[in-house]
């Protein structure tokens, strides 16, 4: 009788067992840019640019070189509009790829050129920097 009721085992599929690991996370709570660290540095939300330097040297009577730099994220490419009572109100020029920025203006030397000359930098995200002035004289 035992033979005829003889016990079989069914196959059954491989299981697979997961195993779970904790490990301390207090390296990971300021991102530091250290090996292994797989946090990522903070973004920097974009600010206005600012003009730090800005100058106007009379190289010839009434030729004018303008010049200056601008701190940005992304300095490259940013456009410089001139203004003031003077020939070069609504000219521009763009800046380099550290930031700096130059042009020579022809200012009239008959006296209605002399004033203030400004300047104002405009980022990729239409933000304004703030406005430079300089007292300008051609002279004949």
């Amino acid at each position: 009788m035992f033979g005829l009721f003889q016990r079989t085992r069914a196959q059954t599929a491989p299981q697979k067992r997961t195993v779970l690991r904790l490990e301390a996370l207090e390296w990971r709570d300021v991102p530091d840019g250290a090996p292994g660290d797989p946090t990522s540095p903070p973004t920097v939300p974009n600010a206005a640019p600012i003009i730090v330097t800005f100058a106007a040297a009379e190289i010839a009577n009434g030729l004018f070189q303008i010049s200056g730099s601008v701190a940005d994220e992304h300095p490259s490419g940013l456009v410089i509009t001139f203004g003031g009572a003077t020939s070069a109100n609504g000219l521009t020029v763009t800046t380099a790829a550290d930031g700096t920025f130059s042009r020579t203006i022809q200012f009239r030397v008959d006296g209605s050129d002399e004033g203030i000359l400004t300047a104002i930098a405009v980022d990729d995200h239409n933000l304004t920097s703030q406005t430079v002035q300089m007292f300008v004289a051609p002279t004949a």
